[in-house]
Protein backbone atom coordinates (compact mmCIF):
# COMPACT_ATOMS: atom_id res chain seq x y z
CA UNK A 1 0.00 0.00 0.00
CA UNK A 2 1.14 3.32 -1.34
CA UNK A 3 1.93 5.91 1.41
CA UNK A 4 1.13 10.01 0.83
CA UNK A 5 2.75 13.31 1.48
CA UNK A 6 1.01 16.21 0.49
CA UNK A 7 2.50 17.89 -2.39
CA UNK A 8 2.37 21.99 -1.27
CA UNK A 9 2.24 23.85 -3.72
CA UNK A 10 0.77 21.00 -5.87
CA UNK A 11 2.65 21.30 -9.56
CA UNK A 12 0.36 21.08 -12.27
CA UNK A 13 0.46 18.39 -15.19
CA UNK A 14 4.31 17.60 -13.71
CA UNK A 15 6.79 16.44 -16.67
CA UNK A 16 9.23 15.08 -14.70
CA UNK A 17 10.68 14.78 -11.63
CA UNK A 18 14.43 14.17 -10.81
CA UNK A 19 16.43 13.44 -7.04
CA UNK A 20 19.61 14.65 -6.43
CA UNK A 21 20.63 11.22 -4.87
CA UNK A 22 20.75 13.11 -1.44
CA UNK A 23 18.28 15.35 -0.20
CA UNK A 24 16.57 17.14 -2.70
CA UNK A 25 13.92 16.48 -5.25
CA UNK A 26 13.31 18.74 -8.36
CA UNK A 27 9.36 18.37 -9.96
CA UNK A 28 9.39 20.10 -13.62
CA UNK A 29 6.35 22.26 -12.88
CA UNK A 30 3.91 23.92 -15.88
CA UNK A 31 3.98 27.18 -14.63
CA UNK A 32 4.87 29.87 -16.71
CA UNK A 33 7.71 31.51 -15.02
CA UNK A 34 9.45 29.11 -13.26
CA UNK A 35 10.96 25.34 -14.43
CA UNK A 36 11.49 23.35 -11.60
CA UNK A 37 9.75 22.91 -8.26
CA UNK A 38 12.74 22.35 -5.39
CA UNK A 39 11.42 19.86 -2.46
CA UNK A 40 13.64 18.48 0.94
CA UNK A 41 13.75 14.80 0.46
CA UNK A 42 12.56 12.74 2.11
CA UNK A 43 9.63 15.34 4.07
CA UNK A 44 8.90 16.99 0.42
CA UNK A 45 8.64 19.77 1.97
CA UNK A 46 8.43 22.60 -0.61
CA UNK A 47 11.68 24.72 -0.86
CA UNK A 48 11.95 27.36 -3.73
CA UNK A 49 11.32 27.72 -7.68
CA UNK A 50 14.15 28.16 -9.52
CA UNK A 51 14.93 27.96 -13.46
CA UNK A 52 13.43 29.42 -16.35
CA UNK A 53 11.22 28.57 -19.51
CA UNK A 54 13.97 29.82 -22.06
CA UNK A 55 17.08 28.31 -20.27
CA UNK A 56 15.56 24.50 -19.38
CA UNK A 57 14.00 23.86 -22.88
CA UNK A 58 13.93 19.67 -22.10
CA UNK A 59 13.81 17.67 -18.86
CA UNK A 60 17.36 17.66 -16.82
CA UNK A 61 18.33 14.43 -16.61
CA UNK A 62 20.26 12.96 -13.45
CA UNK A 63 23.86 13.34 -13.97
CA UNK A 64 26.19 12.00 -10.65
CA UNK A 65 24.73 14.05 -8.10
CA UNK A 66 24.00 16.78 -10.30
CA UNK A 67 21.51 17.23 -13.31
CA UNK A 68 22.33 17.86 -17.15
CA UNK A 69 20.51 18.69 -20.22
CA UNK A 70 21.87 18.82 -23.73
CA UNK A 71 21.51 22.61 -25.89
CA UNK A 72 22.86 22.82 -29.31
CA UNK A 73 25.91 20.77 -29.43
CA UNK A 74 27.20 21.07 -25.48
CA UNK A 75 26.14 19.56 -22.67
CA UNK A 76 25.14 21.88 -19.51
CA UNK A 77 25.85 20.63 -16.19
CA UNK A 78 23.93 22.06 -13.30
CA UNK A 79 23.89 21.84 -9.30
CA UNK A 80 21.65 22.73 -6.93
CA UNK A 81 23.25 25.40 -4.33
CA UNK A 82 22.94 25.91 -0.94
CA UNK A 83 19.67 28.00 -1.24
CA UNK A 84 18.42 25.69 -3.46
CA UNK A 85 18.83 27.45 -7.14
CA UNK A 86 19.92 25.37 -10.38
CA UNK A 87 23.45 27.00 -10.97
CA UNK A 88 25.49 26.17 -14.18
CA UNK A 89 28.66 24.16 -13.25
CA UNK A 90 30.49 23.85 -16.67
CA UNK A 91 29.45 23.86 -20.28
CA UNK A 92 31.04 20.76 -22.62
CA UNK A 93 31.23 20.41 -26.53
CA UNK A 94 30.06 17.51 -27.14
CA UNK A 95 29.61 17.14 -30.88
CA UNK A 96 28.47 18.94 -34.47
CA UNK A 97 24.57 17.81 -34.18
CA UNK A 98 23.92 18.66 -37.62
CA UNK A 99 20.46 20.03 -36.08
CA UNK A 100 19.96 16.70 -34.88
CA UNK A 101 17.89 17.03 -31.56
CA UNK A 102 19.23 15.25 -28.66
CA UNK A 103 17.00 14.50 -25.75
CA UNK A 104 17.56 12.19 -22.55
CA UNK A 105 21.26 11.85 -23.05
CA UNK A 106 22.82 9.90 -20.16
CA UNK A 107 26.01 9.29 -18.97
CA UNK A 108 27.88 6.26 -18.93
CA UNK A 109 32.01 7.14 -17.58
CA UNK A 110 33.49 9.81 -18.16
CA UNK A 111 33.87 9.65 -21.90
CA UNK A 112 30.86 7.61 -23.25
CA UNK A 113 27.56 9.20 -23.45
CA UNK A 114 24.36 7.34 -24.78
CA UNK A 115 20.89 8.41 -26.13
CA UNK A 116 18.37 6.38 -27.86
CA UNK A 117 18.22 8.89 -30.81
CA UNK A 118 14.73 10.20 -32.78
CA UNK A 119 12.41 8.74 -35.54
CA UNK A 120 14.25 11.61 -37.45
CA UNK A 121 17.49 9.63 -36.87
CA UNK A 122 18.88 7.49 -40.22
CA UNK A 123 19.36 3.52 -39.66
CA UNK A 124 17.66 1.16 -37.67
CA UNK A 125 19.81 1.30 -34.68
CA UNK A 126 18.80 1.29 -31.10
CA UNK A 127 20.68 3.93 -29.79
CA UNK A 128 23.39 5.81 -30.34
CA UNK A 129 27.02 6.37 -28.30
CA UNK A 130 29.03 9.51 -28.02
CA UNK A 131 32.35 9.81 -27.53
CA UNK A 132 33.12 13.30 -25.86
CA UNK A 133 36.88 12.62 -26.42
CA UNK A 134 36.49 12.27 -29.78
CA UNK A 135 33.31 13.96 -30.53
CA UNK A 136 32.41 11.31 -33.00
CA UNK A 137 28.96 9.52 -32.59
CA UNK A 138 28.67 6.17 -33.26
CA UNK A 139 25.01 3.80 -33.45
CA UNK A 140 24.57 0.84 -31.83
CA UNK A 141 21.73 -2.69 -30.77
CA UNK A 142 19.25 -3.34 -33.48
CA UNK A 143 15.73 -2.90 -33.06
CA UNK A 144 13.68 -6.36 -32.09
CA UNK A 145 11.93 -5.83 -35.79
CA UNK A 146 13.95 -6.52 -38.15
CA UNK A 147 12.06 -5.23 -40.82
CA UNK A 148 10.01 -1.93 -41.25
CA UNK A 149 7.81 -3.34 -44.05
CA UNK A 150 4.34 -3.77 -41.83
CA UNK A 151 4.49 0.14 -41.36
CA UNK A 152 4.09 3.12 -43.43
CA UNK A 153 7.54 4.59 -42.82
CA UNK A 154 10.88 4.45 -41.05
CA UNK A 155 9.45 7.43 -39.12
CA UNK A 156 6.07 5.46 -37.68
CA UNK A 157 8.00 2.17 -37.25
CA UNK A 158 10.18 4.08 -34.79
CA UNK A 159 7.56 6.01 -33.31
CA UNK A 160 6.24 2.48 -32.72
CA UNK A 161 8.77 1.46 -31.05
CA UNK A 162 10.31 4.30 -28.83
CA UNK A 163 12.25 3.31 -26.19
CA UNK A 164 14.53 4.45 -23.76
CA UNK A 165 18.27 3.86 -22.66
CA UNK A 166 19.54 3.61 -19.37
CA UNK A 167 23.59 2.90 -18.63
CA UNK A 168 23.89 1.16 -15.38
CA UNK A 169 25.94 3.51 -12.93
CA UNK A 170 28.83 1.67 -12.65
CA UNK A 171 28.93 2.16 -16.49
CA UNK A 172 29.27 -1.56 -17.64
CA UNK A 173 25.81 -2.14 -18.87
CA UNK A 174 23.12 -0.40 -20.89
CA UNK A 175 19.47 -1.48 -20.85
CA UNK A 176 17.06 -0.47 -23.53
CA UNK A 177 13.67 -0.77 -22.47
CA UNK A 178 10.25 -0.41 -25.05
CA UNK A 179 7.28 1.59 -24.49
CA UNK A 180 4.83 0.33 -26.41
CA UNK A 181 5.77 -3.62 -25.54
CA UNK A 182 6.93 -5.50 -22.14
CA UNK A 183 10.48 -5.73 -23.72
CA UNK A 184 13.41 -5.16 -22.29
CA UNK A 185 17.29 -5.53 -23.39
CA UNK A 186 20.92 -5.69 -21.42
CA UNK A 187 23.92 -5.38 -23.57
CA UNK A 188 27.27 -4.87 -22.01
CA UNK A 189 29.80 -2.31 -22.00
CA UNK A 190 31.29 -2.84 -24.93
CA UNK A 191 27.43 -2.97 -26.81
CA UNK A 192 27.28 -6.57 -27.35
CA UNK A 193 23.36 -7.66 -26.36
CA UNK A 194 23.58 -10.24 -23.30
CA UNK A 195 19.87 -10.64 -22.89
CA UNK A 196 16.46 -9.83 -24.67
CA UNK A 197 13.57 -9.91 -22.61
CA UNK A 198 9.92 -10.30 -22.49
CA UNK A 199 7.92 -9.75 -19.42
CA UNK A 200 5.19 -12.49 -19.00
CA UNK A 201 3.52 -11.90 -16.12
CA UNK A 202 0.38 -10.68 -18.44
CA UNK A 203 -0.76 -10.97 -21.83
CA UNK A 204 2.16 -9.73 -24.19
CA UNK A 205 2.76 -8.33 -27.67
CA UNK A 206 6.81 -9.23 -28.94
CA UNK A 207 6.10 -7.06 -31.31
CA UNK A 208 4.52 -3.11 -31.90
CA UNK A 209 0.84 -3.38 -34.21
CA UNK A 210 0.85 -1.45 -36.77
CA UNK A 211 -1.85 0.26 -36.10
CA UNK A 212 -1.38 3.59 -33.72
CA UNK A 213 -4.78 3.11 -32.74
CA UNK A 214 -3.93 -0.33 -30.76
CA UNK A 215 -0.76 1.02 -29.15
CA UNK A 216 -0.66 0.68 -25.98
CA UNK A 217 1.82 1.78 -23.07
CA UNK A 218 3.71 -1.41 -21.50
CA UNK A 219 6.58 0.37 -19.66
CA UNK A 220 5.95 4.28 -18.95
CA UNK A 221 9.51 4.71 -16.89
CA UNK A 222 12.39 3.44 -15.58
CA UNK A 223 15.11 3.94 -12.94
CA UNK A 224 18.21 1.68 -12.68
CA UNK A 225 20.58 1.22 -9.75
CA UNK A 226 24.53 -0.96 -9.81
CA UNK A 227 21.47 -3.53 -8.37
CA UNK A 228 18.58 -3.84 -10.12
CA UNK A 229 16.27 -2.46 -12.91
CA UNK A 230 12.99 -0.91 -11.75
CA UNK A 231 10.21 -0.73 -14.51
CA UNK A 232 6.96 0.91 -13.96
CA UNK A 233 3.86 -0.69 -15.92
CA UNK A 234 0.64 0.98 -16.25
CA UNK A 235 -1.92 -1.67 -15.40
CA UNK A 236 -5.12 -0.28 -16.23
CA UNK A 237 -6.25 2.86 -13.91
CA UNK A 238 -3.09 1.67 -11.79
CA UNK A 239 0.44 1.20 -12.02
CA UNK A 240 2.60 -1.98 -11.08
CA UNK A 241 6.42 -1.71 -10.12
CA UNK A 242 8.54 -4.69 -11.54
CA UNK A 243 12.13 -5.30 -10.28
CA UNK A 244 14.72 -7.54 -12.12
CA UNK A 245 18.59 -8.16 -12.13
CA UNK A 246 21.11 -6.60 -14.20
CA UNK A 247 20.93 -10.73 -15.62
CA UNK A 248 17.47 -9.89 -16.67
CA UNK A 249 16.46 -12.45 -13.77
CA UNK A 250 12.85 -11.52 -11.76
CA UNK A 251 13.50 -10.08 -8.72
CA UNK A 252 9.63 -8.57 -7.60
CA UNK A 253 6.43 -7.20 -8.70
CA UNK A 254 4.46 -4.83 -6.42
CA UNK A 255 0.75 -3.81 -7.71
CA UNK A 256 0.53 -0.09 -6.81
CA UNK A 257 -2.64 1.34 -5.48
CA UNK A 258 -2.09 4.55 -7.74
CA UNK A 259 -1.15 5.28 -11.37
CA UNK A 260 2.41 6.77 -11.45
CA UNK A 261 3.80 8.77 -14.49
CA UNK A 262 7.63 9.67 -12.91
CA UNK A 263 9.70 7.58 -10.10
CA UNK A 264 12.80 7.40 -8.45
CA UNK A 265 14.58 5.11 -6.08
CA UNK A 266 16.55 5.39 -2.98
CA UNK A 267 18.52 2.41 -2.48
CA UNK A 268 20.02 3.41 0.91
CA UNK A 269 16.40 3.19 2.36
CA UNK A 270 14.99 0.72 0.15
CA UNK A 271 11.98 3.34 -0.98
CA UNK A 272 10.08 3.86 -3.70
CA UNK A 273 8.99 7.92 -4.36
CA UNK A 274 6.43 8.41 -7.25
CA UNK A 275 4.24 11.28 -8.47
CA UNK A 276 0.86 11.23 -10.07
CA UNK A 277 0.21 13.69 -13.12
CA UNK A 278 -2.94 13.14 -13.30
CA UNK A 279 -3.69 13.90 -9.25
CA UNK A 280 -0.64 16.42 -8.64
CA UNK A 281 -1.74 16.93 -5.06
CA UNK A 282 0.77 13.95 -3.57
CA UNK A 283 4.21 12.38 -3.34
CA UNK A 284 3.54 8.40 -2.75
CA UNK A 285 6.22 6.25 -0.99
CA UNK A 286 6.64 2.44 -0.68
CA UNK A 287 8.72 0.31 1.36
CA UNK A 288 10.15 -2.24 -0.41
CA UNK A 289 11.25 -5.71 1.04
CA UNK A 290 13.75 -6.81 -1.63
CA UNK A 291 17.71 -7.05 -0.43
Amino acid sequence: MLSEVEMDPIQVNARCMVWDGDKRVLVRTSTSDSIYAVFAYPEMRFLNYTGNQSEFVTPLVGYDKAFSLVNGDSLYVYELTNDNQLEKKSVHFLCNWNYRRVLGLKRMNDILYVYSGSSGDAGLNEFFVLNAETHTLSSKGRYPESSTGRFKSISDFKFAYAHGVWPKPDGNRILVSYIRTRRFRIYDMDFRLLHDVCLDYASNKYVVDADPNRWTTFIEDCFVTDKYIYLLCPEGEKSSLVIVDWEGRPIARYRLDEKIFFFFIDSDRNLFCGINSNHERSFYFLDLDIN
